[in-house]
């Protein structure tokens, strides 16, 4: 029952983050034991979705590591915190699929941050404590992983132009 309630949505959240369908199974599966293993532990804080949701990403965060040998942030020192968190990035309207393009485009970090902070809405302070780094090593991230995808998203719409002039 709770695997055809929220088994679609899970193994989605799973895939944004592994990247590849072969990966994204395989964290799929631990996570949806993992929530099985602790429904005991839910406790009615927030919605059920959410609470699986979390296990879900926390779940892709541990393979990544695993499969990496590292840290998913590595490379992020408090010295970064001098990036402004509130600097202004120009809004690109992109339709769902293009935008997952893009976005699987980005290395493993950005990635990650975006979906923690835009995607699932986690505070810089629960990114902090969920990968070992600072609020401010958060926020640093951010802006840079805002800037790659601009740029890639930039890049992708130049291309698409020059396709349809030549066309």
């Amino acid at each position: 029952m709770i695997y055809d309630q929220i088994g679609g949505r899970i193994q989605g959240t799973c895939l944004r983050y592994v990247g590849n369908q072969s990966d994204a199974e395989e964290v799929f599966h631990d996570a949806m034991l993992r929530i099985y293993m602790n429904l005991g532990k839910y406790r009615g804080d927030s919605k059920f979705t959410t609470w699986a949701s979390r296990i879900a990403i926390n779940t892709s965060i541990d393979f990544l590591r695993k499969q990496r040998k590292s840290p998913v942030m590595e490379g992020i020192t408090d010295n970064e915190y001098k990036i402004a968190d509130n600097a202004s990035i120009s809004e690109i309207n992109l339709n769902a699929e293009k935008a997952m393009n893009n976005l699987r485009k980005l290395n493993e970090s950005h990635q990650t941050i975006i979906n923690l902070h835009i995607i699932d809405e986690l505070s810089h302070r629960e990114i902090a404590t969920m990968l070992g780094i600072t609020e401010q090593g958060s926020r640093a991230m951010l802006m840079r992983a805002k800037k790659a995808l601009l740029k890639i998203t930039l890049q992708s719409e130049n291309h698409h132009e020059n396709i349809r002039a030549i066309g």
